[in-house]
């Protein structure tokens, strides 16, 4: 947010005195709102179905919380001018103040929500995989370990560029100080560039690697092409974020910051958003079946009816079934019936426990894939 030029009232845009923050506040909450609902639907499904939730959900949930703070940090800098030209903020020193501040403030949530909601698919594959050894799990660590470092680095270099003086970005009458206090400004452009290409570069793996746990499995090519279309949709997140990256740009220009940086946030927004919706969608699919969540918990749950004479040996079973039959001895067998009538109690106990392999079974049952 360090600048190339320096500006005074003198030099500011003097343009029409329009206003894109009402717009540009609507945008996002309707875009958060879209996202709570899908987020909300994602969590019925898995309380319903695994009566529990699994570390993809607490992401999701990390990542839909930053964006709502976000949301927060832009909607108070609309307040005091975000989306007018700078000049006519100015002319309240204390507004302008605010507007930048709480602006700059938005930047560590927008940088760490879509990270969380990346974080979360690579969860949500980690455990589709399962032990299929077709499919190397160290790529999907890698992506994990990058996406941690990317964005907790952009976090740092956004807030460390003026070190302990940041408040030199956003008090007018200490602007003149940037260019001996603070980094180059092109750093923030740069890195904005660098980080936002690695970004795009792990919604593309997103994308392709489940194309590729569906093409190994036992599925019908339509139904194959159906999953694909659920679980590649980080391709629109992949956009977003090449949008996105396109947009920082304007992070080290100054002259009419409040104005110029709308497109950006509004990718910004477009961008945590999808991320979450797309790593959703695919969880969601019981929910457009029919009998769907019902069918996924009778998957979800092995029931032998007579383990006796179909004994389970898979390592995915997740119910321990006991029964105990009353015997008839031979001779019982050979003596003439009896007015009394016997009666052969058969006594079933059925007990579901979670194992090791339940989120694999899980996640593969709600999304339709044959757990090889």
């Amino acid at each position: 947010m360090a600048t190339t030029e320096q500006p005074t009232l003198d030099s500011l845009d003097r343009g029409p005195d329009v206003d894109q923050g009402p717009a540009l506040v609507r945008i996002i909450w309707v875009l958060l709102a879209i996202s709570t609902v899908f987020c909300a639907a994602r969590l019925f499904v898995k309380i319903k179905i695994a009566r529990k939730i699994f570390w993809d959900d607490v992401f999701i949930i990390l990542a839909l919380v930053m964006g709502v703070m976000h949301g927060v940090c832009i909607t108070a800098s609309q307040k005091t001018g975000l989306g007018r030209h700078m000049y006519y903020i100015a002319a309240n020193p204390d507004h302008l103040s605010n507007t930048l501040r709480v602006g700059f403030y938005s930047f560590a949530w927008a940088f760490l929500s879509p990270m969380a909601g990346r974080l979360s698919f690579c969860f949500f594959l980690l455990w589709v995989t399962g032990e299929n050894p077709r499919i190397k799990r160290w790529p999907i660590y890698f992506f994990m370990v990058l996406q941690v470092v990317v964005n907790v680095a952009s976090v740092a270099v956004m807030y460390s560029q003026c070190g302990k003086d940041l408040d030199i970005l956003w008090t007018l009458w200490k602007i003149q100080e940037v260019p001996t206090k603070c980094w180059d400004p092109r750093i923030q452009t740069w890195w904005g560039y660098v980080s936002g290409s690695l970004n795009s570069l792990t919604d593309l793996f997103l994308t392709v690697l489940p194309a590729v746990v569906v093409s190994f499995s036992k599925l019908t090519w339509r139904s194959r092409i159906g999953l694909m279309a659920l679980l590649c949709l980080s391709f629109l997140a992949m956009v977003a974020s090449i949008k996105k990256t396109i947009e920082s740009k304007v992070l080290s220009e100054w002259v009419d910051y409040t104005y110029d940086l709308i497109p950006y946030v509004i990718w910004v927004s477009v961008e945590l958003n999808i991320v979450i919706i797309a790593s959703t969608i695919p969880i969601l699919r019981p929910l457009f079946k029919r009998h769907g969540l019902s069918s996924v918990m009778r998957r979800n749950v092995t029931d032998s009816r007579d383990p006796e004479l179909a004994p389970s040996t898979s390592p995915y079973d997740k119910t321990r079934v006991r029964t105990h039959a009353s015997s008839i001895s031979s001779q019982e067998k050979i003596l003439p019936a009896r007015q009394e009538q016997f009666t052969i109690t058969r006594t079933v106990e059925v007990s579901v426990s979670h194992g090791p392999k339940d989120r694999n079974l899980v996640h593969a049952a709600l999304i339709g894939l044959p757990v090889d």
